[in-house]
């Protein structure tokens, strides 16, 4: 019988938990509301570098213009910043998940001086999958 590697059983550990994820999701959890949740979480870690005026990369996450990004191309990939439905084609989620030079993207993790917590990653990925509604 042949040991899976450390790598390969992250990855199978990853693919169930993602299938639960997926299946809770179809059964008709809730998705995240924009408003209540991804917000504050952009509120809470990005708008300090990322605010109207000063925005790195002209990306302004602030309350009244953050939600203009959806569907809204990258400056850094060829991706959107955020496609309703798709996580892995949201370059925001791409940065801020650590995945974003797997997509051809440049630059540093977002937000810089450490990384969102687990939760607040996967509260935007389940908004983005819900189709990242603006509620």
């Amino acid at each position: 019988m042949r040991k899976l590697s450390r790598e390969a059983l992250s990855r199978v550990l990853i693919s169930i938990v993602a299938c639960f994820h997926v299946e809770a999701f179809a059964q008709g959890a809730a998705s995240p509301s924009f408003s209540r949740q991804i917000q504050p979480i952009l509120d809470a870690n990005c708008v300090a570098c990322h605010q109207a005026g000063a925005a790195q990369q002209g990306l302004v996450l602030e309350s009244a213009a953050a939600y203009a990004n959806v569907g809204k191309r990258s400056a850094e990939a060829a991706m959107n910043l955020i496609e309703p439905g798709s996580p892995d084609s949201s370059y925001l989620f791409q940065k801020v998940n650590g995945t974003h030079l797997r997509a051809n993207g440049q630059g540093a993790r977002m937000p810089l001086g450490g990384a969102l917590e687990a939760a607040d990653i996967e509260a935007i990925r389940l908004w983005i999958l819900a189709g990242a509604k603006n509620d």
